[in-house]
């Protein structure tokens, strides 16, 4: 690999400003929503329900301000029930983290701790694409 001065990488910064902020921006939601499918998967392995309130109530918000990354949200009201009427999936908290004899399944922390360990090479090669092989 060879090594660039800072007068060049501050050209390549400079020249480029936009597309490293887009594409940081699509690989945040890349991210969301591939953390969203693992923890609808953690969330159904026993038992296997693919279609129960707890599943649809997970998803992925961008973090406010367009601050780069998202919050991984299950249940509350964030799903309609029969009749368009809003579904209470308030027992997500007590599936996640276990009460009683109901051991915790942490589905939403297996999910992100997967894309904790990703997301070092994944910035990587999004800034690698904007800036251009150079830079890192």
């Amino acid at each position: 690999m060879s090594e660039i001065t800072i007068q060049e990488f501050k050209r390549i910064l400079f020249d480029q400003p936009k597309k490293l902020e887009k594409e940081l921006t699509l690989e945040g939601i890349r991210l969301g929503l591939e953390t969203e499918a693992f923890a609808k998967l953690n969330a159904t392995t026993f038992p296997r329900v693919w279609t129960g309130r707890l599943y649809q109530s997970i998803n992925p918000q961008p973090l406010p301000d367009g601050r780069f990354g998202f919050l991984l949200r299950a249940g509350g009201q964030m799903i309609k029930g029969h009749a368009g009427i809003p579904a209470d999936v308030e027992y997500a908290a007590k599936i996640e983290f276990g009460e009683g004899k109901l051991k915790p399944r942490l589905f939403m922390k297996r999910a992100m701790d997967d894309t904790e360990k990703t997301l070092p090479k994944k910035l990587s090669n999004v800034v690698k694409k904007s800036l251009g092989q150079r830079v890192i």
